[in-house]
């Protein structure tokens, strides 16, 4: 899961890089955004990361709810559950970092574009994710790097914090104030009612391709795969509706 000290998959924004060999491509033009309202869905996020022959696996499932306001969107967010197929010390970091958070129901405020811009409940989602940061850090050594990287997030303003915890769910709306990133290109027969999209940034050995409904804006399915020597990772992200 490209795990850090900082226990979250966020997304990172890519430099342009050429599109893969052979795929067609159109023009992309904004896709709105208007999630639907009141309705529960249930967001899975889902990593295997290889080195050799071991292959690791880690889920984590969220149950997410927009709601109207003002401008915007409230988005209730809770982390329902969470599985892992590694090692048991792999595995115990894993729960380590994220078990603070299981159940707890984050507040967030989204503008019309998409954009996380607050969470009512800041400063006790951050307590807990701090919590599991702590577990982290005492399983996984006290070395100089991570150190360095848990006093970093000790020292984030609320801006900084907002960033951190954002990442979990910001993803569903990339596409919601158009494509981000100039790498980005949409392929050419999509299925009715969905836009589907891919980049590749050959540098970092990374592909990825994207679903994405057309009449909400939020990233249906995404897929990245990163290929290092020794190392890969394949990330995939499906948002879907739950029964009540």
């Amino acid at each position: 899961m490209r795990r850090t000290v900082a226990g979250l998959a966020l997304i990172g924004l890519l430099n342009s890089a050429p599109p893969p060999a052979g795929l067609a491509q159109s023009p992309v033009p904004a896709i709105r955004f208007a999630p639907p309202v009141d309705q529960p869905l249930a967001y899975r996020v889902s990593q295997r990361i290889g080195t050799g022959k071991a292959q690791q696996h880690f889920e984590s499932v969220r149950h997410l709810r927009f709601t109207p306001d003002r401008d915007g969107y409230r988005m209730t967010v809770v982390l329902h559950s969470m599985t892992g197929d590694a090692p048991a010390d792999a595995l115990a970091r894993y729960r380590a970092a994220l078990s603070p958070m299981v159940g707890m129901a984050q507040h967030l405020r989204i503008d019309g574009s998409g954009r996380v811009i607050a969470i009512d409940n800041l400063d006790a989602v951050w307590t807990a994710f701090m919590q599991g940061q702590r577990a982290l850090l005492a399983l996984s050594g006290e070395s100089d790097a991570r150190q360095a990287a848990f006093a970093h997030l000790e020292r984030l303003d609320p801006a900084g914090r907002l960033a951190v915890l954002a990442g979990d769910v910001q993803p569903l709306m990339l596409f919601a104030s158009g494509i981000p990133l100039a790498s980005m290109r949409r392929e050419q027969g999509i299925d009715a009612g969905t836009s589907r999209f891919s980049e590749a940034d050959e540098a970092r050995g990374l592909t990825a391709h994207y679903v994405v409904d057309d009449a909400t804006g939020l990233v249906l399915r995404a897929g990245r795969d990163v290929e290092q020597p020794g190392r890969s990772v394949r990330e995939t992200r499906l948002l879907a509706p739950m029964s009540e």
